[in-house]
């Protein structure tokens, strides 16, 4: 994160001007999968194997332009520029396929007995033909607008806002991807 300022006095008026930008980025072994109530009892801080490939990949990016006019006897005046970026693309489990039929891990981690071969394969006992389904969700936000502020002062107000109003645009983009992985990848030895 930086920040650069400039502060000037014209008569009565003070201004400055001040541009700030920061950025920051994740990668982190995340996972939707969450844990049965059973096995959630045993140990809190337990992961299933088969959510070992699981990545969230995270992108922030913000620029802020503002300046502020201010009078000693009047008021205050501060309008703001601005961009927000944040991308990511969590890498999850989706779906299990155990012999030959899928399940989406939350009735297999909600039901785990009604599942037992889905489950079995979260824990990395999988056979030949089963298969994890997993998804990229890769989404795109952005957001940018101006935003003016303004104050009154004086003997009969105290302080006052006049104005507080903010212009924005926001987007989303959202693309998935849904492939899987070899089974073999989640065995135990």
């Amino acid at each position: 994160m930086g920040k650069l300022s400039y502060d000037w006095t014209s008569g009565a008026s003070k201004q400055s001007l001040q541009f700030k930008y920061q950025q920051s980025a994740e990668r982190a072994d995340e996972t939707y999968l969450g844990l049965t109530e059973a096995d959630f009892a045993k140990n809190p801080r337990a992961r299933y194997l088969a959510s070992s490939k699981d990545l969230m990949d995270t992108d922030h990016q913000q620029w802020m332009l503002s300046h502020t006019l201010a009078y000693s006897d009047f008021g205050r005046l501060t309008t703001t520029v601005y961009r927000n970026t944040f991308g990511r693309n969590w890498y999850k489990i989706n779906d299990v396929i155990a012999l030959g039929e899928k399940k989406g891990i939350a009735s297999v981690v909600a039901d785990p007995i009604a599942f037992p071969n889905h489950y079995n394969i979260l824990n990395g006992n999988a056979g030949a033909g089963d298969l994890i389904l997993v998804k990229a969700n890769n989404r795109q936000y952005s957001a940018h607008g101006i935003q003016p502020n303004g104050t009154i002062t004086g003997s009969v107000v105290q302080q006052k806002t006049i104005l507080n109003w903010d212009c924005a645009y926001t987007e989303m983009t959202k693309t998935d991807f849904n492939g899987w992985i070899n089974t073999a990848l989640t065995h135990k030895e």
